[in-house]
């Protein structure tokens, strides 16, 4: 993902110099999360499936517990793991394509809303994992919209904060997992 995010940047840094500026700036606008231009026909699709999704992703919850303890042991158990793994696979790309399609691309919010989710829960059952991130996600979309409209009257985009700390937090999280 972060390979993809740079040669999308460089792309974009490519078309800058080629293109007529105010052909850029719409180029641009389209790039970017923005979440004052949503779509309602957009909106009330995602909510659709939003409202079929969740539902789908709780009821995997227990799978997806049996899932974490590794490949092996959801064997062992009577998983069929590969088929489990399509199936969230499935269920991030339809969550993920919602929300893009929604507001545009920000990178690192799902990794954000989970790690807040994990380190606030302190409990690593999906079925409570998962509401907590989903809760925590709108909530720092929501709160930090709020505070760049009302308090620093939009002078900056969210999206770059949200990507600049979950950035930070994914680089935490390797380094860690490098470390052990």
């Amino acid at each position: 993902g972060v390979i993809i995010g740079v040669l999308l940047r460089s792309l974009a840094g490519l078309m800058q110099r080629l293109m007529d500026p105010s052909e850029f700036a719409v180029v641009q606008s389209a790039m970017f999360a923005s979440f004052n231009s949503v779509d309602r026909t957009n909106l009330a699709i995602a909510a659709a499936l939003f409202a079929v999704i969740l539902p789908l992703a709780q009821a995997m919850a227990g799978r997806l517990d049996v899932m974490a303890l590794g490949r092996r042991n959801a064997l062992g158990l009577g998983l069929d793991h590969d088929r489990a793994v399509l199936g969230v696979l499935a269920l991030v790309a339809a969550l993920t394509a919602c929300a893009t399609a929604l507001v545009g691309p920000i990178s690192f919010l799902g990794l954000l809303a989970a790690s807040l989710a994990h380190r606030l829960t302190g409990t690593h059952r999906h079925a409570v994992l998962i509401p907590a991130a989903a809760m925590l996600g709108a909530a720092i979309l929501v709160i930090g919209q709020t505070v760049f409209e009302r308090v620093l009257g939009q002078q900056s985009s969210l999206a770059v904060i949200i990507e600049f700390g979950g950035g930070l937090l994914f680089l935490t999280l390797v380094l860690k997992g490098v470390l052990k």
